[in-house]
């Protein structure tokens, strides 16, 4: 794990952000959440029978869409619009005043409070609105693939909105994860 402090947080979130934007379609993402240093602790032991657990129960959000970093900006982005919310934006929510794992193969960081109080609001009614924006976005971002909306995107959505309604319920703390697949 690394420590850093405010002054350096920049210079790592353009490491980290670098990083996964280049390794792109290659990782999955996850959201998960509770405790953010138990999290963090089996994310950097490799601890899956604790990761499962936060899986089974119902504490996780799954991104493995294929997709890049950039695109969750997009997401947040399309969000906000539905929700006529200003654009809190992805990558500007990561914790850097907080210890973080940031392996070659896989890592996790802490998310701010802010980030889960902007989807903890998103009624999940706004789900199919939402997806159908991101992925006409994300069409116009890659105009040579054919990118369609699929049920999973929507079901990690529906999940995510979930997840950050319970964490600020409970105060729980999130943590996003990658992976490379």
């Amino acid at each position: 794990m690394q420590t850093n402090d405010n002054k350096s947080s920049n210079n790592n979130l353009n490491s980290v952000s670098n990083k996964l934007n280049k390794l792109g379609v290659s990782l999955d993402y996850q959201f998960a959440v509770g405790n953010a240093d138990k999290i963090l602790k089996a994310t950097k032991k490799q601890d899956y029978d604790y990761l499962s657990k936060i899986e089974t129960e119902g504490n996780l959000a799954d991104f493995s869409l294929h997709i890049g970093l950039n695109d969750i900006d997009i997401l947040v982005l399309c969000a906000s619009i539905i929700e006529n919310k200003k654009d809190i934006g992805f990558q500007d929510n990561f914790n850097f005043t907080k210890i973080y794992v940031d392996e070659p193969e896989y890592g996790a960081i802490q998310l701010t409070p802010e980030f889960i109080a902007f989807f903890s609001t998103i009624d999940e009614s706004d789900v199919e609105q939402i997806s159908k924006n991101w992925f006409t976005e994300m069409s116009k971002t890659y105009p040579s693939e054919e990118i369609k909306v699929t049920e999973d995107a929507k079901e990690a959505i529906r999940k995510l909105i979930h997840i950050s309604k319970q964490a600020k319920l409970y105060n729980y703390d999130m943590v996003f994860l990658w992976t490379s697949s």
